[in-house]
């Protein structure tokens, strides 16, 4: 698999580096955010302060050691995959910000996440 994550790697493997990769989204999303600050809509700023809260949710979810929906390891490895193709360049809308792109991706990510 792509980003360094082997098949045989374990459940609290993954959840440090699904952690770590989830703080570094969580930065990259917060210097986006800062850089397009004054042309950012209030519907915008809902939409990025929402996603902010669900990383943050999710991050302290992790480091509190819980699972995050059990042994299943696949959405895991899948988001940390995700995760790790964020800094390719996202396809979309050519008029959306960067945030708002990020955001929506981010968004996906953390969709799978909480399901699991």
């Amino acid at each position: 698999m792509a980003g360094g994550i082997s098949a045989d790697c374990g459940a609290e493997v993954l959840q440090r580096k699904l952690l770590l990769r989830l703080e570094r989204a969580r930065t990259r999303l917060a210097v986006v955010i800062a850089s397009e600050s004054k042309a950012t809509t209030p519907e915008s700023w809902r939409k990025y302060r929402e996603t902010e809260t669900r990383m943050r949710r999710c991050v302290k979810g992790l480091r509190a050691g819980s699972r995050m929906g059990g042994l299943d390891s696949d959405p895991w490895r899948w988001a940390l995959e995700a995760l790790s193709g964020l800094t390719d360049p996202v396809d979309g809308d050519a008029y959306q910000s960067d945030a708002q792109r990020l955001c929506r991706r981010l968004a996906e990510i953390l969709e799978v996440l909480e399901k699991r």
